[in-house]
């Protein structure tokens, strides 16, 4: 049936780490993938002191605190009152946290993924690094 060939085509299983290394090389991916690059091209148009650079991870470690730099970022006055006022199980409350994959990522294609992306994951924690000095 239609359903069993689309659970077919849709299980990575199928395919070999190559099939996914080359998907994640083509252009649109790699620009994606490239935190820097981008940073870069918004630094060309706008001051720095426009542009919040802020670390994944305090999204869920440190909601109150990223959400008080963001309002502060914007200008709003007195941002730690603002958020004072929002209930903890509502700031880490996840929204939009998509689907759990059932199927793990195979540790081959981790591999090759992780050596890929290094170069850009390096190059953007540098820049993020002085964002965060400044």
């Amino acid at each position: 049936t239609t359903r069993r060939k689309l659970e077919r085509d849709a299980d990575p299983n199928n395919y070999d780490d190559d099939f996914f290394m080359n998907r994640l090389k083509q252009p649109a991916h790699t620009s994606r993938s490239d935190y820097a690059t981008g940073l870069k091209r918004w630094l060309k148009y706008f001051p720095r002191d426009q542009l919040l650079v802020l670390d994944y991870k305090d999204i869920a470690e440190e909601p109150a605190g990223l959400l008080t730099k963001v309002l502060r970022h914007l200008g709003l006055p007195n941002p730690e009152k603002l958020v004072e006022g929002i209930k903890e199980e509502d700031l880490k409350k996840k929204v939009n946290s998509g689907l759990k994959s059932t199927v793990a990522l195979r540790q081959s294609l981790r591999a090759k993924m992780e050596n890929y992306l290094k170069p850009f994951a390096d190059s953007f924690s540098d820049m993020r690094r002085s964002f965060l000095e400044s």
